[in-house]
């Protein structure tokens, strides 16, 4: 299951599914903010260990459709990539453990 919600993730205690948080990496139409407090708010709920597991993190750059050649679409990559890092790295500082999993849906270019 994918959330970005913390009433959602403490509703989810108990189920014993697995579940993603999403991380916003630009688009801004879903997903915790990264720089936010509540994002780590929620990553610390769901690492708590309530009878669910908390695979990792994920995003969706669907900003990237926009992206006029190769080389936009690269630098959405590269930022999404390091967006990703930097709150993966966060949660693991403030002892917010997952699984170990970060997936973003890398942004293709068109023509």
């Amino acid at each position: 299951m994918i959330l970005d919600d913390l009433e959602t993730a403490k509703a989810l205690a108990g189920t014993g599914l697995h579940v993603w948080l999403k991380v916003d990496c630009g688009y801004h139409r879903a997903g915790v903010d990264p720089a936010s407090r509540y994002g780590l708010e929620v990553a610390r709920e769901l690492g708590a260990e309530r009878g669910l597991t908390f695979d990792g993190i994920l995003s969706h750059s669907g900003h990237a459709y926009r992206t006029r050649d190769k080389t936009e679409a690269a630098q959405i990559a590269e930022q999404e990539r390091q967006v990703m890092a930097w709150f993966g790295n966060s949660c693991a500082k403030t002892g917010y453990p997952f699984a170990g999993s970060v997936s973003a849906r890398p942004p293709r270019w068109r023509p």
